[in-house]
């Protein structure tokens, strides 16, 4: 799967895998939660917590190394090229975006992207 990252490090997966077959049984379930969160109660809530993702920083990158491929895209010509977008709306967008008065990027990235699409496959 191409979007995914491999951290993975196949390091001494021998010694883990005998080390997880002599845990106890709980209940049917290897007690690894049990064992980690033994006498850390902050980090429960680690153990015990549903799947999360993590935020990938668009709004910082298209304010710093993602500016110029934005400014390139959101060009006045190429809104206008598009026939879908208002020139004058995306440059406020992009402009209080830029200066930090507000955060646009969920916005500002689907047009980039839309834009970047159109150029490479319209």
């Amino acid at each position: 799967m191409a979007e995914h990252i491999i951290t993975g490090i196949d390091v001494g997966t021998y010694h883990v895998k005998v080390a997880i077959a002599r845990l106890p049984k709980n209940g049917g379930e290897r007690a690894i939660p049990e064992i980690i969160g033994t006498g850390f109660a902050e980090s429960r809530g680690l153990i015990d917590r549903t799947k999360k993702g993590f935020g990938v920083p668009i709004g910082t990158w298209l304010r710093g190394p993602l500016k110029v491929w934005g400014e390139e895209l959101l060009s006045e010509e190429n809104i206008k090229a598009s026939g879908i977008f208002t020139p004058e709306y995306i440059r406020e967008l992009w402009t209080e975006h830029q200066s930090g008065k507000r955060d646009h990027r969920k916005r500002l990235w689907n047009i980039l992207v839309f834009l970047e699409w159109k150029k490479r496959f319209l």
